[in-house]
């Protein structure tokens, strides 16, 4: 149902039950006239204010974006047509470090790595203190670097962990590379950094204790 029909209708019943509750007062016509439309108002007022119209209108527009992105990438080539916009966008702002993030994040979702980096490289330089920025940024350089570790990822996830110590991405990354350089104790210092910020009976938590448990072994 339209929504304008839905306050079309409410409005025809509030001038019904205005004239049942004001018919015995008929005789005062000056009071009716002056009156009716002000309560009418003051109802209308308070359904807009406190009957969360607005909320139902953003949820409403919020939908309607949901639809259209779904649809999007249901299409034949969605993906490439929301990258496609995205970089229109970016001509005109191209001083947008969200949206040369979200561009990266686009281009990291079809593998298309070497992009990726170089979105994130210039959202990185745009606004270097966000931390997502500069994780992706270094997840796109280790895939290009066949999922390995060097100086220059190990430096990102550094800058990365100072900004943000409690970031689940960034501590992962860092476990993992502590751990293939036979650093265990450094490893398992992040995993249960890491363990704290997840539910404790979460799939994740039960990997990440096996984890720990298994660089535990190579301790002893």
């Amino acid at each position: 149902m339209n929504e304008w029909w839905l306050l079309s209708g409410l409005g025809l019943l509030l001038i019904i039950a205005l004239i049942f509750a004001l018919y015995p007062l008929r005789k005062y016509r000056l009071f009716l006239i002056l009156f009716t439309p002000i309560i009418f108002l003051i109802l209308i007022f308070a359904y807009l204010n406190f009957g969360s119209w607005f909320e139902y209108q953003k949820f409403i527009k919020q939908a309607k974006v949901i639809s259209e992105v779904n649809s999007i990438f249901k299409s034949k080539n969605g993906q490439q047509d929301l990258i496609d916009r995205l970089k229109a966008k970016l001509k005109e702002d191209p001083n947008s470090a969200k949206g040369w993030y979200l561009l990266g994040r686009l281009y990291s979702s079809g593998a298309r790595y070497d992009e990726a980096k170089k979105s994130y490289f210039k959202a990185y330089k745009l606004n270097p203190n966000d931390t997502k920025i500069i994780v992706n940024y270094a997840l796109s350089l280790w895939e290009l670097n066949q999922q390995k570790f060097n100086n220059e990822i190990r430096d990102l996830l550094q800058i990365a962990y100072k900004k943000n110590k409690k970031d689940p991405d960034v501590l992962a990354m860092l476990a993992m590379d502590s751990y293939l350089l036979q650093d265990y104790k450094k490893a398992i210092s992040y995993w249960e950094k890491l363990l704290a910020l997840l539910p404790p009976d979460s799939e994740e938590a039960m990997e990440i204790r096996k984890a720990i448990a298994k660089a535990n072994k190579k301790i002893s």
